[in-house]
């Protein structure tokens, strides 16, 4: 019994100590399960010199904390570093507020930030039963009916609160007696409503003017705008949607003062001309510095595409425009032109983001000049010949409709002469044949999202143009991706990865043949039925042995020829960042920017038989071959010191970069095909070639800038670059920037002034440098030629340039002044804008004496040019209207740019202005450099009218004594008859001093709408005050032999129509080139997020857009907007139109989407 008691007592024991281990258990459970998610949720953050409100955008981004604060409390603005490695966020907060004023509580994932004691703040309303709460639900918008996520709602005065899922939806329990929500998201205007008996509130939130806190670009790092010294524009993205323009660069035009840029032609992909604050350089390229992702590229690529075309501009995030001297002199010596920075898109913690667009059009060119039809031809020649017997050439023996060195074969050939061709009108319109309406094509699709570690983006693309010019086709496919990995609290790395193909058809061409030598009484067809093509080469080249040109038949030349060109590009950069101690970060980055280019050429053996002119192993039929590969190479260190000391913010930069590049191309050429395309059995290798290109940079370079308490700014920047494209002894440069700014806004006596809220003074100076002359310019070169001279059996060879061994950098100082501005809490914002830039040590060519013996070439580089460019810019940006249903923002930008002449060679005697003839029209120069003068003033004779007797044309006679002597430009008032004197014309040409090429003022206004759902922009660019020199005229007025003709011509009696005179080029087609044209128009529609979430889409929005859809100029010819190719003529005569694809009219439909 006692055995069996004991054994109950211990069993009972053991029962107890089990049943106590349960409760124990039990408890500790309890205990854990009851840990709020502020006790377990961790963040990371290693954050520089950055704002608060970043700081708590990221907290927010990597967990589901969320923070409730008065934004009139809290200082969001205010500078911080913090530094986290999977912290407690309990841990972070004492880090982030220390001695800040601020006070928080933390109430799971609601962190209330409050400067008022946290004793005070009501949190009992948590605590009261459900009987005493009731449901609240709604969604919340943007502007533009987009769905938000992440929105704080709270209820007004206490810690209630939540958040918007993903489709910008909220579910709040809110307790009885409450009598507000506050609806805050960070860059969103806090909107307060009330509840009263509403069960669903519904919000649309305004943005708010990012301002003075709007992270901006600069040259290796970035900056928030009100540190800003020198002069920088910048593009976001939202921009960026309605540039149609191939040429991503585009989309600065209108938008981005001082900054002129102009399409060279309506070809898709056709590189633009972009002059920043006016051309700083003569013979030099005046292209900005462009730099992807901190990797510098090229601006125009192989086959006259624009290296640029090439880039997704859906990945773009932003473009910045360092302009003044100071802002570039970081990049010394490639900034003289100004530089342009593109950053590419990034990921972002949080929930992932898939994107889509796909739009769809048409293009058309912006105008269409009208010819005479074969009527008008025939009548307008037979009316020409009869004034010429009267206008001192006198008569013709002979003369020809038909030009004469076809009409001797095309009777037997064609069954065509005047005799057929007075029977059977033809009135052929070659711009039919010859151009179409074109198409565009372009999808995109992005894929971005990431962690507390890692960051990507990634993306693909595709474009299809195919031009008005038919036969010509721009396919572009683009892939990317961009990678950012946090490895621990020390080191970051990541990659920019991106690939694009390329394929061009360039098979069409014959728009200048079709404004000059195809004439309209020329068929498309032989008329004698043989199925023929009229007017094909091989009769023409057999008979007459003329060149191959392409103004015989556009149809047969197209069956006939190919020229396609695949091109293969990759632009990479990967970097590694280290953080060894606190307020500094080293980075280590290696770029590569590898193309290669194929071009594939033909001409198939009917279009070249055998015995065919130009041929070099007898013809029949042609093929070419050529490959040409670039790879440019970058290896930048940098060291980044950032400290805050009280009220001093100290920055520095030091950095070693070294550059490489090399490329090299061949070509080759065969003939004697044994089939239409084919190069096997007997083809004859007819040329070749071989090229080969190295350059190489050396950088050091350094930053330091301060700012003393929020309103005094100062920077200074530094670069010594070493470049082989200069001797040994001056291949070494240094380049300094300095810049100043105060904010006087900030100051206690602006506070009496609330109506400005910005008020901010900059001042920079600097000077930089243009190495971009191309290579071995300081050394001698030679030519040789196969059919040159020979000794002995060795080929000769003729000095081709002379060197100098002295040439040093093109070097570009600039002042720059600027006032930066706001009203009515920054309504309205804008600046004001002076500089004074002078380029010195410029490249001409300069002539030497006839005595050194070489009579090949005359002339040798020096540096002994200057210009300057002295401007204005002035911008104003409005927010007219901003309420939860209507936006309406106006911007406005205008500048005015003067280029003067300072310094040139001495070339008419050493007490006469330098001057350089440019602008070559038909082997006359029609532009001029005067020392005094304005840069690139016309040089033309002054157009007198007509002789009312002869219809001669009639020019003004230059006093030559003056002009030879004195370096005077002055007209006798006499009077030369230039038909009859056509050697006179040269001799009396004037410098043109009231009609410049390049505008009196240019610039842009902008203006988006929003209301509700709906979206409306449009950007309007215009140019005053520019004069084009219509080349393209001059060939297409005078008759004669072959010569089409303006059907402007027909009934014109201010025109000499005298058959066979020579063109006189003169002021009479020296036209105003001003123009307003509507670039960008958009309309829009963003379905609401509710009904967006029921097709499982986060957002879609359907949309319309044009580009170039109207254009307001007197201009009479193809296009006001036009340059001329080449770096001399780009610079200095731009204004030269002559046989230039004009732009392209685009409409379009697109959608986007989101998930």
């Amino acid at each position: 019994m006692k055995k069996n008691e004991s054994n109950l007592i211990l069993r009972k024991l053991i029962m107890e100590l089990k049943i106590g281990i349960l409760i124990i258990l039990l408890s500790v459970s309890s205990a854990f399960a009851e840990k709020s998610y502020s006790q377990i949720a961790k963040v990371s953050l290693d954050m520089k010199s950055k704002t608060l409100e970043q700081v708590l955008d990221e907290i927010e981004k990597q967990s589901e904390f969320y923070f409730v604060f008065n934004q009139k409390q809290i200082d969001v603005n205010r500078i911080v570093d913090i530094q986290a490695d999977n912290q407690l966020i309990t841990d972070i907060l004492p880090q982030l507020f220390k001695d800040a004023g601020v006070n928080y509580a933390v109430f799971d994932r609601k962190i209330l930030l409050t400067t008022d004691p946290v004793d005070n703040i009501q949190v009992n309303y948590s605590l009261k039963s459900e009987q005493q709460q009731k449901t609240i639900t709604g969604t919340v918008s943007d502007s533009k009916g987009e769905p938000l996520a992440g929105v704080n709602v709270v209820v007004t005065g206490t810690t209630i609160g939540t958040m918007t899922d993903a489709y910008g939806k909220y579910t709040i329990s809110v307790p009885q007696g409450a009598k507000s929500l506050t609806f805050s998201f960070v860059g969103m205007v806090p909107q307060e409503i009330t509840i009263g008996s509403a069960t669903q509130i519904n919000v649309t939130l305004i943005e708010t003017e990012v301002g003075l806190e709007e992270v901006v670009v600069i040259g290796y790092g970035t900056k928030i705008r009100k540190e800003i010294t020198g002069s920088v524009a910048k593009v976001a993205s939202k921009e960026l949607t309605t540039n149609l323009s191939t040429d991503v660069t585009g989309a600065l035009q209108g938008r981005t003062t001082g900054v002129q840029i102009t399409q060279q032609s309506g070809e898709p992909g056709s590189p633009l001309r972009i002059r920043i604050r006016g051309s700083s350089s003569i013979n030099s390229s005046g292209d900005p510095l462009i730099v992807v992702d901190g990797m510098p590229v090229a601006n125009t690529a192989f086959g006259g595409i624009s290296g640029l075309s090439e880039i997704n501009q859906a990945d773009i995030e932003s473009i910045e425009v360092l302009k003044d001297a100071a802002s570039s002199a970081i990049y010394g010596a490639r900034a003289a032109n100004g530089v342009i920075l593109i950053t590419t898109r990034k990921g972002s913690a949080g929930k992932d983001k898939i994107e889509a667009s796909y739009e769809q059009g048409f293009t058309q060119a912006v105008n269409m000049v009208d010819f005479v039809n074969g009527d008008q031809y025939q009548e307008m020649v037979r009316t020409s010949i009869t004034n010429r017997e009267v206008s001192g050439l006198g008569a013709l023996a002979n003369y020809y409709i038909i030009p004469n060195n076809l009409a001797g074969i095309s009777s037997v050939q064609y069954g065509y002469d005047q005799i057929w061709l007075d029977a059977n009108p033809v009135n052929t319109n070659w711009f039919d044949y010859i151009l179409r309406k074109g198409s565009y094509k372009n999808a995109s699709f992005s894929f971005s999202g990431g962690s507390s570690k890692t960051l990507f983006y990634f993306s693909g693309a595709y474009k299809n143009e195919e031009s008005i010019l038919t036969g010509n086709i721009f396919e572009r496919y683009n892939g990317r991706l961009n990678v950012d990995h946090t490895i621990n609290k020390i080191l970051k790395a990541g990659a920019n990865i991106s690939i694009t193909n390329l394929n061009t058809e360039n098979e069409g061409g014959f728009f200048s043949a079709a404004q000059t030598n195809l004439l309209p009484i020329y068929p498309v067809y032989a008329p004698n039925n043989s199925g023929r093509y009229f007017y094909d080469y091989p009769d023409l080249s057999m008979a007459s042995g003329a060149a191959p040109r392409d103004n015989n038949n556009p149809l047969f030349y197209r069956d006939n020829y190919y020229n396609k060109v695949k091109s293969f590009r990759s632009l990479n950069t990967v970097y590694l960042q280290a953080s060894p101690v606190k307020d500094m970060f080293l980075r280590t980055e290696v770029g590569i920017d590898f193309r290669f280019d194929h071009r594939r050429e033909g001409k198939s053996i009917p279009l070249f038989p055998l015995n065919a002119f130009g041929n070099q192993q007898g013809g029949n039929g042609r093929v070419g071959n050529s490959r040409f590969q670039n790879m440019n190479l970058l290896s930048t260190t940098t060291a980044n010191y950032t400290k805050v000391i009280d009220a001093h913010k100290i920055t520095g930069l030091l950095g070693y970069s070294v550059e490489s590049g090399l490329s090299s191309g061949n070509t080759s050429i065969k003939e004697g095909l044994t089939s239409e395309w084919v190069t096997i059995d007997g083809s004859k290798h007819a040329a070749g070639n071989e090229s080969e290109n190295e350059f190489r940079r050396v950088s050091y370079f350094g930053r330091l800038s301060y700012v003393y308490s929020d309103k005094y700014l100062a920077e200074f920047n530094i670069r010594r670059d070493g470049s082989n494209r200069f001797a040994a002894g001056n291949r070494w440069g240094t380049f300094i920037g300095g810049s100043a700014g105060w904010i006087i806004s900030s100051e206690e006596f602006m506070k009496s002034l609330p109506v400005i809220s910005l008020l901010k003074l900059r001042a920079s100076y600097g000077e930089i440098g243009n190495d971009n002359i191309g290579s071995f310019k300081y050394l001698s070169t030679v030519y040789v030629n196969w059919n040159d001279g020979k000794y002995a059996g060795d080929q000769g060879y003729l000095l081709a340039s002379f060197g100098n061994g002295n040439l040093t950098w093109e070097t570009t100082r600039e002042l720059s002044l600027g006032l930066d501005y706001g009203i009515m809490k920054s309504r309205i914002t804008g600046s004001i804008e002076y500089y004074d830039k002078k380029s010195v040590d410029l490249l001409i060519n300069a002539p030497f004496s006839s005595s050194y013996g070489w009579s090949y070439t005359s002339v040798t580089l020096e540096n002994v040019g200057e210009i300057s460019n002295k401007g204005f810019e002035f911008t104003i940006n409005a927010k007219l209207l901003s309420n939860k249903s209507f936006k309406w923002d106006v911007d406005f930008n205008i500048a005015r740019n003067r280029a003067m002449v300072e310094k040139l060679f001495k070339n008419n005697g050493p007490n006469l202005p330098g001057t350089m003839q440019a602008g070559s029209v038909s082997n006359n120069n029609t532009s001029i450099l005067v020392e005094g003068y304005e840069f690139g003033s016309f040089y033309l004779p002054i157009y007198a009218g007509k002789d009312p007797i002869t219809g001669a044309e009639m020019i003004y006679e230059v006093n030559q004594t003056k002009m030879t002597n004195e370096g005077v430009y002055e007209l006798t008032g006499n009077l030369i008859d230039a038909t009859n004197n056509p050697s006179l014309v040269a001799t009396n040409k004037f410098l043109i001093t009231d009609k410049s090429p390049f505008p009196k003022f240019f610039g842009g206004l902008g203006t988006n709408v929003a209301y509700k759902g709906f979206d409306l922009s449009a950007l309007l660019y215009f140019q005053y005050g520019n004069w084009i020199y219509d080349a393209n005229e001059v060939y297409t007025t005078y008759p004669g032999e072959g010569k089409n003709l303006r059907a402007s011509v027909v009934g014109n009696n201010d025109i000499s129509f005298i058959y066979g005179s020579n063109a006189v080029q003169s002021t009479r087609f020296l036209h105003d080139g001003s123009f307003a044209r509507l670039r960008n128009l958009q309309l829009g529609y963003t379905l609401p997020g509710s009904f967006a979430s029921k097709l499982f889409l986060a957002n879609l929005r359907i949309y319309v857009a044009a580009q170039n859809l109207l254009t307001w100029t007197k201009y009479q010819g193809w296009d006001p907007e036009v340059y001329r190719a080449g770096d001399t003529d780009a610079n200095v005569a731009p204004g030269i139109a002559e046989y230039q694809l004009p732009q392209v009219k685009t409409i379009l439909f697109g959608i986007k989407i989101g998930f």
